[in-house]
């Protein structure tokens, strides 16, 4: 859920190719990247992608997809690892190309703030996903870390997965 509210920019309980989209302009401006940069256009070029596969959901053809069609997508994604470990590799690659700030192949806490301000994430998350998503507490994480919670976020049905910390506090969606 934490993840469609974040895509939900105008937060109307549904997202559209432009509530999609405008994650990677927020990202490119958020990261002072020129948009016409080749960073920028692979950006662009995959949440286009993302787009166009998660479109495929929207089955009363609103040009819009609820949060049900959206949990289908990700439920249906999670069942195919050969469409699940590219989807989340790539998605934790990607983060790791545009956030690593000085390319030392670690994320710190300053940098994992960089990525949340720009999916326009309550700062109130910032600290205590990176506490969690940092399994050996060594203060940042490494690519292996980011896959294996980008994996767990999207794959797994364990409510503890720390994977689930990957967009922030989750713990409010959970059924009691």
């Amino acid at each position: 859920m934490q993840y469609f509210e974040v895509t939900d920019t105008n937060g109307d309980g549904k997202i559209t190719k432009q509530d999609y989209l405008l994650t990677a302009d927020k990202t490119i401006a958020v990261l002072k990247l020129d948009p016409a940069s080749p960073l920028a256009q692979i950006l662009k070029a995959n949440y286009a992608q993302g787009w166009d596969a998660l479109a495929v959901r929207d089955l009363d053809h609103d040009d819009a997809v609820t949060v049900d069609e959206w949990i289908e997508h990700y439920y249906l994604l999670s069942l195919d690892e050969k469409l699940l470990d590219p989807f989340v590799n790539g998605r934790a690659e990607a983060i790791f190309r545009l956030f690593d700030a000085d390319q030392d192949q670690r994320i710190t806490k300053e940098e994992w703030t960089v990525f949340f301000s720009a999916i326009g994430h309550p700062e109130k998350n910032y600290e205590m996903g990176f506490q969690k998503l940092d399994r050996n507490q060594n203060d940042h994480l490494t690519l292996d870390e980011v896959k294996k919670a980008s994996h767990e976020f999207f794959g797994s049905d364990d409510p503890d997965a720390i994977g689930n910390w990957l967009f922030g506090d989750y713990t409010r969606h959970l059924r009691t």
